[in-house]
């Protein structure tokens, strides 16, 4: 019989001098009437959420949003605790611009207009790869930092615009709060501790259903008050397999099998079950990312120790058997931790979370039903395609659709359920999202992004 005791409960990890290092450097900025200048597109949930929290911190102050509806944008501004009377509506750069010289907070509908504005940080929260990749464009070449909350784009381009980002001298970061941030957050205080890390996850707080869309969870959505595209990508799977592709090219952990195996384990049985099968456990070998049922909403790295005497100070801490113990963070709190890497970002120079030079996961693209010859694929979430976390060089050397780039992509033969999607079985939509694509696997074939240790 496990208890709570048998894992580590970690609300926060990060030394309180770190914090509050970057507290005081934010109060000497608000002193100076200089503080950090933030600019967000996206005004929906996550950025309403960024918007609120950033209101209620001294050193940070968000100038500009950007939305498809302006009206929107405005009221991110006004959850911020901007005045109306300080808000101008600007429909293009133009009219953003001349706003802003006046003292005006901007709302506008043209997000590149955001970036061109005097900020410091540029935050995106659309949740659309291809806008959050132009997006993160626009900030480099302005020379802005950038958050990224568009785990998506991040899976799909990642690499090039960390490239981009070092050599602009900026910064390109995932965000802390977003499960892949936080997650990697543990990986890196076991291995300073000298651990080895056996598998760092997430939990899965809903039921695994790789069939579920828009349409299916219609009722379900309209009760929780979500969006019921986005309800059904975590349902169906796809956004654990997007954050933990993140995770994986961050860290140099692989998924052990396609898809993961996303094995039933409550946080005390975590250091039980994702360990090597010759220990009893599910793992065909270490160093890997999955996802837990039954762990949720927290995130997770087993670690494995054979020092004695490390050993023994664990069990005398009552943190189970071993040689395989748990770390637990109990939760991630998305947008609302976003400041964090905002600072970090703009008074250190660091990122949260950024791939390593070269990719070692891709989220592939699976037929959700039957697809005939003809049909166009859509968004996850919806009712044509879901993702699966794979092995970057096995998605290479399969020819498998990056997830990214499958919206709208004409299907050219008729494919079955649940079958992975070749590059040769669609027509993929030109875009430049598809061009940045095409760049970055240039770079990664010709050994221009640095290759990286298996770990």
């Amino acid at each position: 019989m496990y208890t709570y005791s048998t894992y580590v409960h970690l609300d926060l990890w990060k030394e309180r001098a770190v914090l509050g290092g970057l507290q005081r450097r934010l109060a000497e900025r608000e002193r100076a009437g200089a503080p950090i200048r933030v600019g967000l597109v996206g005004a929906g949930q996550m950025g309403l959420g960024l918007a609120a929290v950033l209101g209620r911190i001294p050193g940070m102050r968000l100038v500009a949003v950007a939305d498809l509806v302006v009206g929107r944008a405005a009221a991110a501004l006004r959850q911020n605790g901007a005045e109306r009377a300080k808000i101008a509506e600007a429909r293009t750069g133009v009219e953003a611009r001349a706003a802003s010289a006046r003292g005006r907070l901007v709302a506008t509908v043209a997000p590149e207009a955001v970036t061109e504005l005097p900020v410091d940080v540029v935050v995106d929260a659309t949740g659309v790869p291809l806008q959050a990749a132009l997006t993160a464009s626009w900030a480099m070449e302005a020379r802005r930092h950038v958050i990224l909350l568009t785990v998506e784009a991040d899976v799909t381009v990642g690499h090039l615009l960390a490239k981009r980002a070092a050599e602009a001298g900026v910064v390109y970061t995932g965000a802390t709060g977003d499960e892949p941030a936080a997650t990697k957050e543990l990986v890196e205080f076991a291995e300073f501790l000298g651990f080895e890390v056996v598998c760092a996850g997430k939990g899965k707080n809903n039921p695994l259903d790789r069939r579920a869309n828009a349409q299916s969870l219609a009722a379900e959505a309209r009760t929780s008050g979500v969006n019921p595209r986005l309800l059904a990508e975590f349902v169906d799977g796809t956004k654990s397999m997007v954050e933990m592709a993140c995770l994986a090219n961050a860290t140099g952990l692989l998924p052990d099998v396609r898809g993961m195996h996303g094995a039933k384990a409550t946080p005390a049985e975590l250091a039980h079950v994702f360990i090597p099968e010759a220990d009893g456990g599910i793992l065909r070998r270490r160093g890997v990312v999955d996802f837990a049922m039954g762990a949720a909403p927290g995130v997770f790295v087993v670690v494995h120790t054979d020092h004695p005497v490390i050993h023994e100070e664990l069990r005398y801490l009552k943190l189970g058997a071993g040689p395989y113990f748990a770390l637990f963070r109990p939760f991630h709190l998305t947008s609302i931790e976003t400041p964090v890497s905002i600072a970090r970002a703009a008074l250190e120079g660091e990122a949260s979370i950024c791939p390593l030079p070269t990719p070692v996961a891709e989220v592939i693209t699976v037929a959700k039903r039957r697809l005939q010859s003809g049909e166009r694929l859509g968004l996850a979430g919806e009712d044509t395609v879901y993702g699966l976390i794979e092995e970057a060089a096995v998605a290479c050397r399969e020819n498998l659709l990056p997830l990214g780039l499958a919206a709208r992509a004409e299907v050219l033969r008729d494919l079955e359920a649940d079958q992975p999607i070749r590059w040769d079985d669609v027509e993929v939509d030109d875009t430049p999202l598809l061009t940045m694509r095409r760049e970055q696997d240039s770079l990664v074939g010709a050994g221009l992004l640095a290759p990286i240790r298996n770990s």
